[in-house]
Formats: structure tokens, C-alpha cells, sequence
């Protein structure tokens, strides 16, 4: 809901891994919200709230709690299973109107938390 992925002509297939959509409205982790995206005073422009900041100005807090989750979670996994170990991976589903301040941020945060890996998911023209 309310995500438009930018045209890519790229026909590499998406890989199983952690997914962080950033759409109009809402940032969220394998389609859980995390955070709900505020206007801003440019209009179309859309913003974080000055809440989930502290210290950093570029790491969004609430995000990285997740990431920080999600990794542990793998890290317990591939104790029983290595198959299960964490790569990294993570998926970015972006709305080609985010603008790129708000990405950069997404993609710091992912980076804190080890998500290094990162793809970008795009829709293709047939």
C-alpha cells in the first residue's frame, strides 16, 4: 500500500531475506510498521518524526531496535542450523518518491545493525 516502485530493466530475482519498505506513509520491517512518516513543511516531502532520533542524527532508533532483533533471532538459528547463519541480507522496497535523505538514513540504520547486503527491489517493464 501506498509503495511505487521505481522501472528497472534488470531481470535478477529478489533472494530470501529481511525486507525494509519505505512507502508514502510508513516505514516498516517484513510488513510490520515501525514508524509512521510525517509531512514536512517542502510539500510532497515526507519526514521521521524528530522522535526517533537521539545522539545521531542519521540513525532512526525504532529501526535499528528491529534490525538489532531480527539479528539476534538469526544469530540463535543458526546455532541450531548453520544453513541459518546471517549474511546480511536485506532488502529495500523503496517508493520512488521517497527522497534520498530519508533513504540514506534507512540504509545507515541497516548498516548499525550488520545489514550490509543491501538490494533494492524494483518492478520491471515486461
Amino acid at each position: 500500500k501506498n509503495l511505487q516502485l521505481p522501472l528497472s530493466t534488470s531481470t535478477r530475482a529478489t533472494i530470501n531475506s529481511l525486507n525494509i519498505s519505505i512507502s508514502t506513509t510508513e516505514l516498516a520491517v517484513d510488513g510490520q510498521k515501525i514508524i509512521d512518516l510525517q509531512n514536512s513543511p517542502v510539500p510532497g516531502y515526507q519526514m521521521l518524526p524528530a522522535a526517533v532520533f537521539k545522539e545521531d542524527p542519521d540513525l532512526i532508533l525504532p529501526l535499528l531496535e528491529v534490525l538489532k532483533r531480527k539479528r539476534a533471532y538469526a544469530d540463535t538459528a543458526s546455532a541450531l542450523d548453520e544453513r541459518l547463519k546471517f549474511q546480511g541480507d536485506c532488502v529495500v522496497l523503496a517508493d520512488q518518491s521517497i527522497p534520498y535523505q530519508l533513504l540514506r538514513k534507512v540504509l545507515y540504520t541497516a548498516g548499525q545493525a550488520d545489514y550490509v547486503q543491501l538490494n533494492f527491489a524494483v518492478r520491471y517493464e515486461e
